[in-house]
């Protein structure tokens, strides 16, 4: 049963014994004594329990804890994309794998010293690759430099996409180079302003050196110096180029007051007839050599500037064949001379 001492209820058990004999033992029997108890004459001490001042003192029940811990170095709860950054706005929280598809991006990569490995056009998938230093004889670089730099590319995860490109920079200049799987093509130098060396007859510049010789052919003759050398140039160009050559020509200059008729005839069976003739009244003219057809013909009268031999007049054809024509009369005799140039086919 229980014990009060006034509102304070007192910690205790309290017993009968051999039906009669009443006895109080205390649970708590040292501490501050709130008085005594007295059952049958007996004085029994009631005692309050002892509060430890520190919590040390505390009896330690198995899973709390008794000392403070240092929290200083904890870090804050993570918030996605607050005080953690977010990839492509997915937060990366929680358990499980992030897998990043390397298809769907392009990427820059810088892999360090690797100036003794090759490269393949595979080495770049979806990559742009700072390769960096790289030993000119390990890429088949074709300049005589020691290094190159090197950069490479590919837009796409492999060639169904296009080939991979590669850029070498060196003291001799700018080449590229582009593969689709495992073997690159041949190195091609890029030309610019700077570096565009133009085609003489000492130097064979940005032109091969079969097309050198085969430019350096023309003006065996002196262009300048008769036309007979004129037209022999013309057809070692025609032959040099496989065009279709001079085959027959006979070639004389017509000046003032001369009459002239002069003919070339070219592979593939084209003519034409050119020349001058000094009466200009209804003159008749023989072609130098004859057209399987009538040819196509235009004539004219000059006039009295004998330095420019300028063409003023051009004059009526009359009775055109294939052998010649008659040009137009009624033109005053102030005028220098007809000139006359027919084209057409020969048999």
């Amino acid at each position: 049963m229980a014990i009060y001492l006034g509102s304070n209820k007192v910690d205790g058990n309290v017993s009968i014994k051999n039906g009669s004999t009443v006895e109080y033992t205390p649970t708590i029997s040292s501490g501050t004594e709130l008085g005594k108890l007295s059952i049958d004459g007996t004085d029994s001490s009631i005692y309050a329990p002892s509060i430890p001042a520190n919590i040390s003192a505390f009896t330690n029940d198995a899973g709390y804890l008794t000392a403070h811990q240092d929290i200083s170095g904890k870090q804050d709860t993570l918030v996605s994309g607050t005080n953690i950054k977010t990839i492509n706005g997915n937060s990366i929280l929680g358990d499980g794998n992030l897998v990043i598809d390397n298809t769907a991006f392009s990427y820059l990569v810088t892999p360090g010293d690797q100036r003794s490995v090759a490269t393949t056009p595979n080495t770049y998938s979806n990559k742009l690759v700072y390769q960096g230093l790289k030993t000119n004889s390990v890429i088949g670089s074709p300049t005589s430099d020691t290094y190159s730099y090197l950069v490479g590319l590919r837009g796409w995860s492999d060639s169904s996409g296009g080939n991979s490109h590669e850029l070498a920079f060196n003291n001799t200049g700018i080449f590229t180079r582009s593969g689709a799987t495992t073997s690159w093509g041949s190195w091609r130098k890029i030309y610019d302003s700077g570096n565009l060396v133009a085609a003489t007859t000492s130097a064979q510049g940005l032109m091969s050196a079969a097309d050198k010789t085969a430019i350096n052919k023309i003006g065996t003759g002196t262009l300048n110096t008769s036309n007979k050398n004129c037209i022999a140039a013309i057809n070692e160009l025609k032959s040099a180029l496989g065009l279709g050559g001079i085959v027959d020509y006979s070639v004389s200059e017509g000046e003032a007051y001369t009459a002239v008729n002069n003919y070339i005839r070219f592979a593939g069976n084209i003519q034409v007839c050119f020349g001058t003739a000094y009466n200009c009244d209804n003159e008749s003219i023989t072609f130098a050599k004859s057209f399987s057809g009538i040819p196509f013909i235009i004539a004219g009268y000059a006039s009295t500037d004998a330095t420019s031999r300028i063409m003023q007049y051009v004059t009526n054809i009359t009775q055109l064949s294939s052998s010649g024509f008659n040009a137009g009369s009624g033109i005053s005799d102030y005028v220098i001379g007809l000139h006359y140039i027919a084209i057409g086919k020969y048999a």
